[in-house]
């Protein structure tokens, strides 16, 4: 704003919004200058808000946001505990109260959830979209307005939209504020990882497709029938709890379909998937790329306005898949070579004997569910005396076994056409062809 000496010159301090004196004009410029109209004295005053004043707001905000979180987190932990402390069945309680969080977190067609602030005064909203004058929240796709915090700290990251949280007072004490949805949201986020580590978890629990399960199991009830058979498919991998919530937040209600992150964030949503996809074991991970690519594809590939973005979502999405995937091998080859420096010389590395093994398996039928994946890399490790010191789990063995039986997962061509070689010169010719397959199907790869 043109500087005007003729006017008259207000300036604020946080100690002006601590005390409640600051207008709530400075919500919307942050800081700097903004002229406002004075009524009563017919003139216009520029009202002043240094930067720096202004990030002793933020400052004080960010420490006022964690101690309310940190006092209702307690609150909900303590009430928690004295529940499950009674007579009755200890694991139903933790689930029936996990289950509880997840949908006030999630489910956008609960009923409307009331939002307290402006000095406790109460409002209920079906609309989202901050007006702290007003005290109302305005968006027409969420009637939760948990789930719609949810969505945006937690699915989409985005920190209450780079603006400080100016309805929550200290003097709030962690009392009322539990109905802020940004608080309730992340108070909500680690209760719930607070409750996921009290019990063990088993997907093998739950039904999906079947809306009617059988005694023993529970139906978990997703957005449609394409989310189940992702869900259905996740099965064989054994997620953990905190796996199988990952899949949830990213699969559920297709956060990573929305229309306008793809008009207008494209290249940031590919990276978010990705940057989930590297929190899993790798094949998960594999699992999680696949199924997350279709199913962005199959939401978007029925709108007309969005031809343009499917194309280029796939097209970043191959690229990031391959720059991925060429970053691992390189890698782990590089790993390989650090360990065994002479051992191109002298045999096969560790990578070509992880796959000669797991086509002897295959051949053999092995039921891969009957063994972990670290059974399996131990068994390597064993037969070939590679790396016999480190724990297994520290192993590149385990990293190129979890490559290897994931068959949807790129190999390097030149260690496939050794063991296929070799297996060729002994005569076992059908052990070989299923090393073909595999390379003719990642040839012929659409991926």
């Amino acid at each position: 704003m043109e500087e005007n000496n003729d006017l008259e010159r207000i300036s604020y301090t946080h100690e002006n919004w601590l005390d409640g004196t600051l207008p709530w004009s400075m919500w919307w410029f942050k800081y700097g200058e903004s002229g406002v109209f004075h009524e009563p004295e017919n003139v216009t005053k520029i009202h002043v808000l240094p930067e720096s004043e202004y990030q002793k707001i933020v400052d004080k905000q960010e420490a006022i946001l964690a101690d309310h979180v940190s006092k209702n987190l307690a609150y909900y932990i303590q009430r928690f505990e004295e529940r499950l402390a009674a007579p009755g069945e200890h694991d139903k309680r933790i689930e029936d109260e996990i289950q509880e969080i997840d949908k006030i977190l999630t489910d956008k067609t609960l009923t409307l959830v009331p939002v307290w602030y402006n000095q406790g005064q109460a409002y209920a909203s079906g609309v989202v979209g901050m007006s702290p004058s007003g005290g109302q929240h305005v968006s027409r796709d969420f009637k939760n307005e948990i789930a719609y915090w949810y969505n945006q700290i937690i699915i989409k990251a985005d920190p209450y939209q780079g603006v400080p949280r100016i309805f929550i007072m200290p003097e709030d004490d962690g009392n009322y504020s539990r109905y802020i949805p940004q608080v309730a949201v992340l108070v909500f986020y680690q209760y719930r990882q607070y409750l996921l580590n009290l019990t063990g978890f088993d997907i093998e629990r739950f039904t999906f497709l079947d809306t009617n399960p059988p005694k023993g199991k529970v139906h978990y009830k997703l957005c449609c029938v394409e989310t189940d058979k992702i869900f259905e498919g996740l099965r064989k991998y054994k997620p953990s709890r905190e796996e199988f919530f990952m899949f949830k937040d990213s699969f559920n209600e297709h956060p990573f379909a929305d229309y306008d992150r793809l008009r207008k964030e494209l290249p940031k949503l590919v990276d978010d998937i990705f940057d989930r996809a590297a929190k899993l074991r790798p094949d998960l991970q594999a699992y999680f790329l696949e199924a997350m690519e279709q199913d962005v594809v199959d939401r978007i590939k029925g709108n007309s306005t969005l031809i343009n973005e499917r194309l280029n979502f796939q097209k970043l999405f191959k690229a990031k898949m391959t720059a991925m995937q060429e970053a691992e091998e390189k890698r782990l080859a590089e790993m390989e070579q650090d360990e065994n420096p002479t051992e191109s010389n002298t045999g096969f590395t560790t990578a070509q004997s992880v796959l000669a093994i797991f086509y002897l398996l295959k051949a053999a039928n092995f039921d891969r569910g009957k063994g972990s994946d670290l059974l399996y890399a131990q068994f390597v490790q064993s037969i070939t005396g590679k790396e016999p010191n480190p724990k297994i789990k520290n192993t590149t063995i385990l990293k190129r076994w979890r490559g290897v039986i994931d068959e949807r997962k790129m190999l390097n061509p030149d260690d496939v056409e050794i063991v296929k070689s070799w297996f060729e010169k002994m005569g076992l010719d059908e052990i070989a062809e299923l090393i073909n397959k595999r390379k003719r199907k990642r040839k012929n790869s659409k991926e």
